[in-house]
């Protein structure tokens, strides 16, 4: 039974999505068209505009303009009598959440020092640990693996020129 067919007789997008995510096959030609009509489309990661990247210049710069603002607003308000608390807090909030994106407060009490390295980060993180040493462990034998076919072709190439 082809996705299509699968697709003409499910009632709720949330049984198609649930079905998607259990997809671990590679799609036919076929199967990619109708998830295409669908707006189905493979994950792509989006890339995190500068002003929102705490790790960027311009976001900085993006915080400042609104401190700055917030300021001249406060000013305002004191000279014409208006309430001051909305811009006062937006002057102390800018840099408490600029620090904290910047710190991303992955870990409690890592603060503002240096980052974790990670062989650190995964002491706190057991399942990532397991599957760091699992890549590591396959990778070794793949490894290993082609070392031995290079040598056993070395060999034989060795073997026909004599």
């Amino acid at each position: 039974m082809c996705i299509r067919d699968r697709v003409s007789t499910q009632s709720t997008w949330g049984k198609i999505r649930s079905m998607i995510r259990q997809l671990n096959d590679s799609l036919s030609k076929e199967d990619k068209e109708v998830l295409d009509k669908l707006g189905f489309y493979a994950y792509r990661p989006r890339i995190l505009p500068n002003f929102l990247n705490p790790h960027a210049d311009t976001y900085w710069l993006t915080n400042a303009a609104i401190f700055t603002f917030a300021a001249f607003a406060r000013n305002h308000a004191t000279k014409t009598g208006a309430p001051r608390s909305v811009w006062s807090f937006t002057m102390g909030a800018i840099p408490f959440f600029a620090l904290l994106s910047k710190v991303r407060l992955d870990l409690p009490g890592d603060g503002l020092g240096a980052r974790k390295t990670l062989k650190e980060r995964l002491e706190f993180a057991p399942i990532t640990r397991k599957a760091w040493e699992r890549a590591i462990a396959e990778n070794t034998e793949y490894q290993n693996r082609l070392r031995r076919e290079i040598a056993e072709l070395e060999r034989k190439v060795k073997g026909d020129s004599h």
